[in-house]
């Protein structure tokens, strides 16, 4: 299938030490491949500097941005942000976001919340994961995400989450799978706050070359999700991207989320624009 007329909304650039692309770079293969938006994301993270983006260099990003858009007349660019939270800097997060949209002179399209860490272990990591997964019961360990990613949500900070049930990236690595059945009261309850606090998801691909070899979330927590916005009359809010952090990644898979949320009866997603949400109508697949 194509994925053209798609939107790619998690996208790193070399800012962040473990990204290797130029917004150019980007902007030529989307145009290519016939993208309708992509954004930029990088990371803000007050607790490691190599993962974390200075006001001075977001103003950079932003004229890349600038330069390119001219250049791809037919693509959209957006500027957002993916902020590592952590419940006990969360004023210090607060005082800091400002100063990005004052860096760029106008408000970031979108700021996404995410949790990479916990324990004192980021999780997300291939090196440090094995030290909270290896040989202890999943289930407590996922309570304990859901939980943090709450904090995440009722913070106040954010418009969307970025891949909200991360903790299953190594399923299968280190760690045994997990049934969403043996979970699903921890990750219903994250759901509800997710639908209470009018706070959206992204459904990110990464997932399908990760050891779980799966979107996040799982196709159970998204018709969980879907659900509970309809039981609280609340529109879905959905965004779908890669998470690349090289050119050749973005757009890969995009498809096959948009074809899950086709089958699930959802033909409409959600794009920003300086903080206002906008619907936007998921093209027929094609292929």
């Amino acid at each position: 299938m194509t994925v053209q007329g798609l939107i790619d909304y998690h996208l790193h650039t070399s800012t962040s030490t473990d990204a290797h692309s130029t917004v150019d770079e980007y902007c030529a293969r989307a145009a290519k491949l016939g993208l309708a938006e992509i954004a930029i994301t990088n990371h803000m993270n007050l607790q490691e500097d190599r993962y974390h983006l200075t006001p001075a260099v977001m103003a950079e990003v932003w004229s890349e941005i600038q330069a390119c858009q001219p250049k791809y007349p037919d693509l959209t660019i957006r500027l957002g942000i993916e902020v590592d939270y952590f419940d006990d800097l969360h004023d210090e997060i607060a005082q800091a976001l400002p100063k990005y949209a004052e860096a760029i002179g106008r408000p970031l399209d979108f700021v996404m919340g995410s949790a990479h860490e916990m324990d004192g272990v980021r999780f997300a990591s291939r090196k440090q994961a094995h030290k909270l997964l290896v040989g202890a019961d999943p289930i407590p360990i996922y309570e304990k995400f859901f939980e943090l990613m709450t904090g995440v949500v009722t913070s106040g900070l954010f418009d969307i989450v970025a891949h909200p049930d991360l903790i299953r990236r190594f399923t299968g690595l280190h760690s045994p799978f997990v049934p969403f059945e043996e979970y699903k009261e921890a990750a219903n309850a994250f759901i509800a706050t997710l639908v209470e606090n009018d706070v959206g998801f992204e459904i990110n691909v990464k997932g399908l070359v990760h050891p779980v070899e799966d979107m996040y979330p799982t196709k159970e927590f998204l018709v969980s999700y879907l659900k509970q916005c309809k039981s609280a009359g609340r529109a879905p809010i959905l965004v779908i991207g890669t998470d690349a952090h090289y050119p050749d990644h973005l757009g890969t898979n995009l498809d096959v989320a948009a074809q899950r949320l086709r089958q699930l009866g959802v033909s409409e997603i959600t794009t920003f624009s300086q903080g206002k949400r906008i619907p936007f109508q998921l093209p027929e697949l094609i292929g």
